[in-house]
């Protein structure tokens, strides 16, 4: 009887310190799930392009880096090399590119809060080029908006902090040229401008405004476009857009809109901002996969598998194919 029970003593200490941890640790380190972030937009209704902006997580919540094994399935089968084409997948750990836009019209040259802008500006670029591990591929340009038609360029974009510390310590009085503020018309050219250096249909490039946030300059519709145009434009953009709130008028809402990849108003501790930027580096870290498929009508499904290191997930997205689809062209 209590070498039975000595048995059964040993067997359940076995079970429950060796058996049920091994479980456990094998059954966390399996999970990886897709979190997709542009399921809206995903299919091109003119051309009939999928494309999936997505991060990998795993059973700790963290993103997956590095996957290179994925698969791409249509319907349950391989897709043809021959009939249908697929982008390869491609890991943005930072932006390449940023393009910082900075307002010196009254509200913040007037409102004393100049120094409060040139300690911003250049606390996000030395936060997120430290955060990101290709610092050397790491592109900032500044350009500086007020009342005018067009922005003004303070520094093309380059890898070098000396270069850009020494361009935003000399933003100045000086660099306002008209005191009223044309919002609308400067977040369009910086876009114009990005746009021409990465193209239309690059991610990983950024703009970041750094402002009050508002556009006292009137409505022309061209150099001075309605805040209509402008959201319609971020709303179809492929560049990510960040904004950061200073001086003593801050319209939330439109920095809200604007900064529709982040937003944050300036407290009184630049450690705060720092959290923040390093942050929005983390949460914007994400792949992206296109997919032209060889169907022209019907209801199919598009399937992605990604492995790593015994890990798998899988996502599946139900699309609906027309004559549109011979349009479709991965770069």
């Amino acid at each position: 009887m209590h070498l039975n029970l000595r048995v059964s003593v040993s067997l359940l200490t076995f079970i429950i310190l060796v058996i049920l941890p091994l479980t456990g640790c094998e059954g966390a380190g399996s999970q990886m799930t897709f979190a997709i972030l542009n399921e809206a937009s995903v299919l091109d209704a003119a051309t009939g392009k999928l494309c999936f902006d997505f991060r990998l997580i795993n059973a700790e919540g963290a993103v997956v880096r590095d996957v290179t094994d994925f698969q791409y399935k249509e319907d349950d089968e391989e897709i043809s090399q021959y009939e249908a084409a697929t982008g390869p997948a491609h890991f943005f750990d930072a932006y390449a590119t940023t393009l910082l836009l900075l307002d010196v019209s009254g509200g913040i040259v007037n409102s004393m809060n100049l120094d409060s802008l040139r300690q911003v500006a250049w606390q996000f670029i030395s936060s997120t080029s430290v955060a990101n591990t290709s610092p050397q591929n790491n592109q900032f340009a500044v350009f500086t908006f007020d009342g005018s038609r067009d922005i003004l360029e303070i520094i093309t974009y380059t890898n070098s902090l000396p270069a850009l510390d020494g361009a935003i310590k000399g933003i100045n009085e000086a660099c306002m040229r008209d005191c009223s503020s044309n919002l609308h018309g400067a977040v369009m050219k910086a876009m114009d401008d990005l746009e021409k250096r990465v193209g239309k249909e690059t991610y990983g490039a950024r703009l970041v405004v750094i402002s009050d946030f508002h556009h006292r300059a009137g409505v022309d519709g061209v150099d001075y476009p309605a805040w209509e145009t402008v959201a319609e434009r971020i709303k179809a953009s492929h560049l990510s857009f960040f904004a950061i709130g200073i001086g003593p008028e801050i319209d939330e809402k439109i920095m809200n809109a604007i900064g529709r990849d982040g937003a944050k108003k300036m407290g009184a501790s630049m450690r705060d901002l720092e959290q923040h930027f390093a942050q929005w580096h983390q949460e914007n870290q994400r792949y992206r996969v296109c997919y032209c498929s060889p169907a022209r009508a019907g209801k199919h499904n598009f399937i992605i598998v990604a492995k790593k290191e015994g890990r798998t997930a899988t996502y599946t997205y139900p699309f609906e194919a027309n004559a549109n689809f011979v349009h479709c062209k991965i770069p």
